[in-house]
Formats: C-alpha cells, structure tokens, sequence
C-alpha cells in the first residue's frame, strides 16, 4: 500500500469516526429533548427502562468513533462493526419495536399489518425502543448504510492487516 492509498484510508477511518460520534450526539441530544418536552406519563420506572438502553447505544456510538480517532484502529474497527450492526434491523412485532440509527438511516421496510407494503425511508439519527405499545403492527426493515460501513470496515481492516506496522490516524 502506497503513501496515497494509506492517507487515503486514514481519512476515510477518520470520517467514519465523526460519523459515528456525530450520530451518538445528535441521538443523545434526542433523547434529552424528547425527555425536556414532553409530558411523562408512564411509570417513570418503566421509561428509565427505555431511555437507559438507547442512551447507552448512542453512547457507545461516541465511544467506538473516539477509539477510532485515539489511534486505537483494531479495536475502534471491531467495535464499530458491532455498532453498524446493532443499526441494520428494524422491526415493530407484536407490540414490541426496535430501531436504532446513529447517523443516516435509508431503510428498506416491509410492512405487513394490513396489506404488502414496501416502503424505502431515509432518516437521520433515530432510536426507538418500545415493549407493549401496538400488538397490530407487523413491520420489519433493513438499514442500507450500516450494511454498507460493515462492508467498509471489513475491507479496511484486510488491508491494515496486511500492513505490519503500527498504522496510527
């Protein structure tokens, strides 16, 4: 690998760092403003048990993007690998819900509640966690960008690997 391919790469992972602690801010900031606006009328037990899990996602987020930029790469690659993951499905079954994009979302959706429905929607930054809320529904999706990164990252960490020397940001 050349001088240009490496400072190539080095920006891209650098990219990917921002991204990923600009998508944990944004869903942090969210869930603070979700949380100052509106009225609470749940046990409070029972939000602290919704709100606690999509903190600590768009905190790991933060986390994975920051290991990136301290230099750590192997470690910063395959905990990014874990957080594209945990953004590449989206469902509402059964009265329980999960969805949780830190960064940009295109997602592919089938809905099935009532008729075949397909559906492509972008988002930006979005986590939802619901358990209980409407049985009727019956939606699944697929988050195009994560499956993108992960391909990414996956081609990044053959070519670091196939450096052997320290690679540093």
């Amino acid at each position: 690998m050349n001088k240009t391919q490496r400072d190539s790469l080095k920006s891209r992972l650098k990219a990917l760092s921002y991204y990923q602690i600009a998508g944990g801010v944004y869903g942090i900031g969210n869930i603070i403003w979700v949380i100052s606006t509106s009225i609470i009328t749940m046990d409070r037990l029972f939000f602290l048990v919704l709100i606690i899990p999509l903190t600590i996602l768009n905190s790991y987020s933060i986390f994975v993007g920051k290991q990136l930029l301290k230099g750590k790469i192997e470690n910063g690659l395959k905990h990014s690998m874990i957080n594209q993951a945990l953004q590449v499905f989206y469902f509402e079954l059964f009265g329980y819900a999960y969805q949780f994009i830190a960064g940009i979302g295109v997602v592919f959706t089938i809905d099935y509640t009532d008729d075949l429905l397909l559906r492509t929607t972008f988002s930006l930054p979005t986590s939802q966690l619901s358990i209980n809320f409407n049985g009727d529904l019956i939606i699944a999706g697929l988050n195009l960008i994560p499956l993108f990164l992960i391909r990414f990252i996956i081609k990044a960490q053959e070519k670091i690997e196939d450096l052997n020397y320290e690679f540093r940001l």
